[in-house]
């Protein structure tokens, strides 16, 4: 378990996220998660931050009286290799070994924190906690995050003029998005990437795993919201796999609980119907051979 440098190390192994493989560590099964012990609670916004941002502006714009054309729109913001770009602060306990190509077992030190560390997600959201509260209160940009992932809401009057032949966020520089990218920058950390960001929206603005309709208020007073397409499909896939093969392992039912949380909206009744695949998902160990579904995960 132990060796030079007191580290505990973790077995890595690769998940396939449809062409993209990524690596993850079995963290559970070092017991580095059970040594995982904090008392910060994360707190993200729900699904219908957006569209409660969104229906406010309308509802003082008619209160006021605005009498200039306006739209709401949101833009998304993903940070990518955020865990990898991430220092701990006990690297021993980021080791990781793995079987290579060759056959011979290799070890190596993560630059940031593993995937698969209880401690990751707590440690990480610090940082993008800091960037939305800066923007918040000195910046007065609307905005959330969730994990990595980014949301500014505004309404068209706050993009500013247009910059002929920009694109992404340097295409409105007054935005609340450029202002993310621009505290990014003062902050010193890795920059953003136009690739993993969206165009201001106004009739679909598509965050995590909703989208964000802000077509309707003027016409009838509602800001809609879905579940994205491909979103839905993931989880139908591990639904019919699960139902077929009649089991369900531990790191499934996570993906599954996380697409369904999107698909139901965080209602406060149907989430609750969720218990069991939640349950699933953090099963210290094998519920039956080959983690079987019983009566209440089945239905």
């Amino acid at each position: 378990m132990f060796g030079h440098g007191r580290f505990r190390a973790d077995q890595r192994f690769v998940v396939w996220q449809g062409v993209k493989p990524r690596p993850y560590e079995k963290c559970r099964g070092s017991g580095n998660n059970d040594t995982c012990v904090t008392r910060q609670c994360i707190v993200f916004a729900p699904p219908d931050a957006a569209a409660a941002v969104g229906l406010y502006f309308f509802a003082v714009a008619e209160a006021d009286g605005w009498t200039f054309h306006w739209e709401f729109g949101a833009a998304e913001d993903d940070k990518p290799d955020a865990y990898r770009n991430s220092a701990a602060r006990t690297p021993a306990y980021t080791v990781f070994f793995f079987a290579d190509s060759d056959g011979v077992v290799k070890a190596g030190v993560p630059r940031g924190l593993n995937f698969g560390l209880k401690a990751a997600v707590e440690q990480y959201c610090r940082k993008p906690a800091l960037v939305v509260a800066f923007l918040r209160h000195v910046l007065m940009v609307p905005m959330h995050h969730y994990v990595n992932d980014f949301q500014t809401m505004e309404p068209s009057f706050c993009l500013g003029e247009e910059v002929p032949g920009a694109v992404g966020p340097g295409r409105y520089l007054a935005s609340g998005q450029a202002m993310l990218w621009a505290t990014y920058d003062l902050f010193g950390f890795c920059p953003l990437k136009i690739a993993k960001s969206t165009a201001w929206s106004v009739s679909a603005a598509p965050f995590v795993g909703k989208v964000s309709d802000f077509s309707r208020p003027r016409s009838d007073g509602v800001n809609g919201i879905s579940i994205k397409e491909d979103t839905r499909a993931k989880a139908r896939v591990i639904i019919v796999e699960a139902l077929a093969s009649d089991s369900l392992v531990p790191a499934l039912a996570g993906k599954l609980y996380g697409k369904l949380r999107w698909a139901f909206c965080l209602g406060r009744l149907v989430v609750g119907a969720l218990h069991a695949v939640k349950a699933r998902q953090y099963a210290a160990r094998d519920s039956g051979p080959g983690w079987t579904l019983d009566p209440e995960l089945r239905g």
